[in-house]
């Protein structure tokens, strides 16, 4: 089950964004993306391949807003390119998810696939390998999230990456 965009809402004031990308050594990477404030046990989207840590949706319950992204790089290198991706159309504001599926005794939904990581120098963009992108959703200037024409998530894109994530993605060994 593909994750769902339901709505599009605007909390500049209230909400903050956070990411961390965090070296574990050769080859492990941890990125992470956290928007404040929080609230419980999330319900949490999960897209694995069988060989690493999950890519790791977290979803409040209360609102279906998003709680988190993480990601997790192991053994594999991103693809450095010209230019990130193009999209037909962009929205300002916060994700509502469907979650119509979750309940409290199926809080995670399992999906298999994979992430491509691609770098041009400046932004990293994580995408969902089987789905094509049509849309941005920005959550603030560095920060956007990618939906397919039909609405489903597709991936991450970290705009504007600090010297300090640069460093760490070298100090990982996987640009």
């Amino acid at each position: 089950m593909n994750l769902e965009l339901m709505d599009v809402y605007y909390d500049s004031k209230n909400k903050k964004i956070y990411r961390n990308f965090e070296s574990m050594g050769k080859k492990l990477l941890l990125v992470k993306m956290e928007v404040y404030p929080r609230d419980g046990y999330p319900f949490h989207w999960l897209l694995e391949n069988g060989k690493k840590p999950p890519f790791d949706i977290a979803i409040n319950k209360e609102d279906a807003s998003i709680s988190y992204i993480k990601f997790f790089f192991q053994d594999e290198k991103i693809k450095k390119i010209d230019k990130v991706i193009k999209v037909k159309s962009e929205k300002n504001g916060f994700p509502k998810f469907n979650i119509g599926n979750f309940n409290q005794t199926k809080y995670q939904i399992f999906n298999e696939g994979d992430v491509n990581a691609f770098f041009d120098g400046l932004n990293l963009c994580l995408i969902i390998s089987s789905i094509e992108i049509h849309k941005f959703l920005n959550l603030d200037e560095n920060n956007v999230l990618l939906f397919s024409n039909d609405g489903f998530f597709a991936g991450v894109l970290f705009k504007n990456l600090l010297k300090d994530e640069i460093e760490e993605l070298k100090f990982a060994q996987i640009l």
